[in-house]
């Protein structure tokens, strides 16, 4: 049999990137499959990424308001085309959350369904109350099901960010809760496997960087006290088959490219306690005399490194960024191999199963779909829904519709390549281009003054000045202004001449607007340290004068500058404004502090590259440089 955990970050995705669900939990090839942070809320749940043939779901759903649509566990059992099975894959029971009371009411209903668990006493012996207990279980992280020779956690363990003591506080009650659990079924002789996202790790040689502090962590303390090395009941299964293995990491830094030079954690673990299932015909015994479950049943364990995204002959190099988005989650997935489990008796899939669900099922309709006012055939709107009798096309109607002349092509219009149609009247209709022919629209009407005072003796109509003023617009936003020239009409007459230039002029008043209030945003957003990655700064009046000679000056230069060129040159100069860092002589990237403290929200440069060992001459350097001290007056761009 074989187990795997994966935190996959975000379900939707993952099945996107695999074209369908079945293809994305056959590459994982596994019996059982944990995956954490599903980011899925139940209201969101389709049947498209909860139901694949041959597959059992089980799924916990985040309730809170604060993180809705955040974290999530799904469990999914591969069990082939029947509802009734004797294998050890199919759950005997399931449980959403590890308290037992997302099922019940009160303490002393639990434990009475033949499909709960069952085991929440040492659980209660706690001194939090009820209602502290269902918060620990609102967020979606646990999946608790009985596979009858052992009982198997899909945990998903909150994060804490530095300095977060509200946050730790809750991480250290969510733990203690849980391993209450775990011994509550351990004291029944019960075998547990724990596998997912801890989000914390036990020992140095699991961390890329452990750093002096790193048995301080409250978390990582915990850890290691449950585990068989510091006399608790559990084992690291991968660490049980490679003690020694270095740089085995499970999750890397999306933010710094740390999977460039592997510098990672590994903090998607799975452990095991229990028995052994056999203790006649197994001749391994522990320290104190009795067999193991680990050490009995567990063939091997490892990390899929098939599934790292960084691979190392397609990975575009880090600048503080990626052009290329790598698709894929920032985890890989970790899988152990048991000996063949004892069947048990026929029995039925849980009723928590995804397939169970009403929402899956076409059986529920929420409320708020219910009470949406729906839009009627005639534009108007109405408050009851529509039957299905009445949403029927007559056969009328349906006859008119399919004798309909088709479009008249003379009608259609191509302007750079996109498609302008006229209604009966005769003007254009088109999809508005960009935002700031969305903000000319008033300006255009302010122009239509000298639109209508043209002379109509030269042969100009409305017509013609709408559909060469809008060519003009066009070229002034374009990114290759020489399409826009010979797409323009030659003017025919003094009239003409005189509507092109006005065009000219009128457009370049708003690009020059434009160019200001970009350039203005960019000022507020170093200054307030709110840009996440600045490479460049902003251009000077000079270039600015340039910029928009180069956009829009088109009716009387003889020349077509090459546009392309010069804005190379122009952020050739805004790139040599920036501070270089001190290993590899390149630009930075400006950051902001985002931990709690007094410089939280103060901007700073660091080296671009990717974040790596400090022995690495590749990696990220080590420059540090405050971005205010450069800013000596408002609006003043860093470096300048």
């Amino acid at each position: 049999m074989r187990i795997v955990t994966y935190n996959i970050n975000g379900l939707r995705p993952r099945v996107a990137q695999s074209r369908s669900l079945s293809v994305f939990l056959d590459s994982l090839n596994a019996d059982i499959i944990c995956l954490q942070e599903t980011k899925i809320s139940r209201q969101e749940l389709t049947a498209d990424i909860a139901i694949a043939e041959g597959y059992e779901s089980f799924f916990s759903f985040n309730r809170t308001v604060k993180r809705f649509g955040y974290s999530g566990v799904a469990t999914f059992c591969r069990v082939g085309q029947t509802s009734t099975s004797t294998s050890t894959v199919l759950p005997l029971a399931a449980d959403e959350g590890f308290t037992g009371l997302l099922h019940f009411s009160r303490r002393e209903e639990i434990g009475d369904s033949k499909e709960r668990v069952g085991c929440y006493e040492e659980v209660f012996k706690t001194e939090l109350t009820s209602q502290e207990l269902l918060r620990l279980d609102s967020e979606g992280r646990c999946l608790v099901t009985d596979h009858g020779s052992f009982v198997l956690f899909n945990l998903y363990a909150p994060m804490v960010e530095p300095g977060d003591n509200d946050r730790q506080e809750f991480k250290n009650r969510f733990f203690e809760a849980l391993q209450r659990r775990w011994t509550g079924l351990l004291n029944k002789g019960r075998r547990v496997i724990v596998a997912g996202d801890f989000n914390c790790l036990p020992y140095p040689i699991d961390h890329c960087n452990p750093g002096p502090d790193f048995h301080k962590n409250v978390s990582r303390k915990w850890l290691r006290s449950i585990l068989h090395q510091e006399g608790g009941p559990f084992r690291d299964v991968f660490r049980f088959i490679h003690p020694e293995r270095k740089e085995a990491y499970t999750c890397w830094s999306q933010n710094t490219g740390a999977e460039e030079f592997n510098y990672g954690t590994r903090i998607d673990l799975i452990i095991a306690a229990g028995p052994c299932s056999d203790e006649t015909s197994c001749g391994q015994q522990e320290d104190g005399g009795s067999h193991g479950f680990v050490q009995c049943e567990v063939l091997y364990s490892d990390i899929l490194t098939d599934f790292i995204r960084a691979k190392p002959d397609t990975l575009p190099r880090w600048h503080g960024g990626r052009t290329l988005k790598l698709e894929g989650s920032d985890h890989v997935p970790v899988f152990v191999e048991l000996k063949r489990q004892s069947e048990l008796e026929a029995h039925e899939v849980p009723s928590l199963a995804a397939r169970f669900m009403p929402e899956l099922r076409g059986r529920q309709q929420d409320l708020v779909s219910l009470l949406k006012r729906q839009p009627s055939r005639n534009g108007s709107t109405n408050s009851k829904p529509t039957s299905s009798s009445n949403s029927q096309e007559s056969p009328q109607s349906s006859q008119k519709r399919l004798q309909s002349p088709r479009e008249d092509p003379s009608k259609t219009k191509r302007t750079r390549g996109k498609v302008v149609k006229e209604d009966n009247g005769g003007s254009q209709r088109q999809k508005q281009s960009n935002l700031l022919t969305f903000f000319m629209s008033s300006a255009t009407s302010a122009k239509s003054s000298f639109t209508t005072g043209l002379n109509t003796s030269s042969g100009t109509t409305l017509e013609s000045a709408s559909y060469q003023e809008t060519v003009v617009e066009r070229r002034a936003i374009s990114e290759e202004p020489t399409e826009a020239v010979e797409a323009a009409q030659v003017p025919s007459s003094t009239s003409e001449t005189q509507l092109s230039q006005d065009g000219v002029n009128y457009v370049s008043m708003y690009a020059k607007d434009e160019v200001s209030v970009g350039r203005s945003v960019l000022d507020t957003l170093v200054s307030r340290g709110t840009l996440e990655d600045i490479s460049c700064t902003e251009p000077s009046e000079a270039n600015l004068g340039s910029l928009s000679q180069i956009e829009l000056s088109v009716s009387n230069s003889q020349e077509k500058p090459d546009a392309v060129s010069e804005w190379k040159r122009i952020q050739g100069v805004m790139a040599r404004a920036v501070p270089l860092c001190h290993g590899h002589k390149e630009p930075c990237v400006a950051r902001v502090v985002k931990k709690e403290g007094p410089t939280k929200g103060r901007g700073f440069y660091v080296c671009a590259r990717a974040q790596g060992p400090s022995s690495n001459p590749e990696a990220r350097c080590g420059h540090f440089e405050w971005s205010t001290s450069r800013m000596k007056s408002k609006g003043k761009v860093p470096g300048k």
